[in-house]
């Protein structure tokens, strides 16, 4: 879901078992660097929400079993 007037974006898989094509697809349009990605992919239940800035974006993320991933990904600078 694009939101707050195309400055972040709202990506929740709603389960674990959820589709994660729309999640994968938004990552590779934005040439998310290698290590948030495998930051997102380690991210378990009790980690709680996650963050990491890249080249003006924030990603911010949680996961959990019975919800799936939950990010949100912030235009922090113009």
């Amino acid at each position: 879901t694009l939101a707050d007037d195309g400055a972040s974006i709202v990506i929740d898989t709603e389960s674990k078992y959820g589709d994660m094509e729309g999640l994968v697809c938004v990552l590779i349009n934005l040439d998310t660097p290698e290590y948030v990605v495998d930051q997102m992919s380690t991210t378990n239940s009790l980690m709680g929400r996650q963050t990491a800035e890249v080249d003006g974006l924030t990603y911010a993320r949680s996961y959990h079993p019975a919800t799936g991933v939950h990010l949100v990904i912030i235009v922090t600078a113009q």
